[in-house]
């Protein structure tokens, strides 16, 4: 790999380009080096008057195969705890960079063939500028969405860590407390958390509710009968007044 890596970011997963990239040049190289010794065993005119375009084309031919091994060889994709990394070009270098926390959704399509052969197309949507990324002949392209998933999750576990921990020191400052059921951060008087919307113990009293005595409890206390349990026990103005 040839990208720097940053500050605390290690490699987690890297992967090649298929080697049926290289079926192709392999092809034309062998069908040239057949038509050159052909040439060369051959006792025809033509064979003596095409040896040297033979040689040559069997020379342009090992060229292009050998361009396509050494390209396949810096044509990979690399998976960190930070980003993703798409690496091309042997001479003009070219780098994409994915960011795990802007990557929406990874895709994989795979043919009868692709299946057999163990490649497939990769397609990663992010949310950044370059929007989708369209990866064809990627090796074992499961394994590597599943890197990618895995790097995504353990980064929002981290986050999430941080995140809670600063909400603790938070809480300690604010008067806050946290949620039972979701772990998030609420007041400590609040009756309903805003995160999971579950339903939190009694933090606080209500004015408004327990300013007012419910019917039972005027009437039980006319007939001198002790209020139930949980009643208000405020007394009626009227009861002193008059």
């Amino acid at each position: 790999m040839r990208t720097t890596l940053r500050e605390g970011e290690e490699v987690n997963y890297q992967i090649l380009r298929h080697w049926i990239i290289m079926v192709k040049p392999f092809i034309i190289f062998a069908i040239s080096i057949f038509a050159f010794i052909w040439m060369m065993l051959s006792e025809t005119r033509f064979a003596h008057n095409f040896f040297f375009m033979s040689l040559c084309l069997m020379v342009f031919c090992g060229l292009l195969f050998w361009y396509s091994i050494a390209e396949r060889n810096v044509d990979i994709w690399v998976v960190t705890n930070q980003r993703v990394i798409d690496e091309t070009g042997l001479f003009n270098q070219k780098v994409k960079v994915s960011p795990l926390d802007k990557i929406n959704n990874v895709e994989c399509n795979q043919d009868i063939i692709g299946r057999m052969l163990g490649y497939g197309t990769v397609e990663i949507q992010t949310a950044a500028e370059q929007g989708a990324t369209i990866n064809q002949y990627v090796s074992k392209p499961k394994e590597l969405r599943n890197a990618i998933d895995n790097m995504q999750e353990r980064l929002r576990q981290s986050q999430y860590a941080g995140k809670r921990q600063d909400g603790k020191s938070h809480s300690l400052l604010h008067n806050e407390i946290e949620c039972p059921y979701c772990a998030e951060i609420v007041k400590e008087k609040a009756s309903i958390c805003k995160h999971c919307h579950s339903r939190l113990g009694p933090q606080s009293v209500n004015p408004e509710v327990d300013s007012v005595a419910p019917p039972s409890t005027k009437q039980n206390s006319e007939k001198g009968e002790p209020a139930p349990p949980g009643a208000s026990s405020l007394i009626d103005p009227r009861d002193w007044m008059g």
